[in-house]
């Protein structure tokens, strides 16, 4: 889900977290230095990584976790 809407990023991290999306990608200042943030609702802990490696974070998360599409 991207959320592309013209809200402040409090709003939108709410309306995740109502929704219960269940990882959080957020693309903020250092998205031009190639690095997002990464997060997993059930523990909120927040990374940095590099945007080459955030596919194999899902991979793992939906290994890890069980979710399914």
């Amino acid at each position: 889900l991207l959320d592309n809407r013209n809200e402040r990023a409090g709003v939108k991290f709410n309306d995740r977290e109502l929704i219960g999306i269940p990882i959080q990608i957020t693309v903020g200042k250092k998205a031009d230095e190639g690095i997002v943030e990464f997060s997993l609702r059930k523990d909120g802990e927040r990374i940095e990584v590099k945007t080459e490696d955030i596919d194999e974070l899902i991979k793992k998360a939906f290994d890890d976790e069980g979710f399914s599409l």
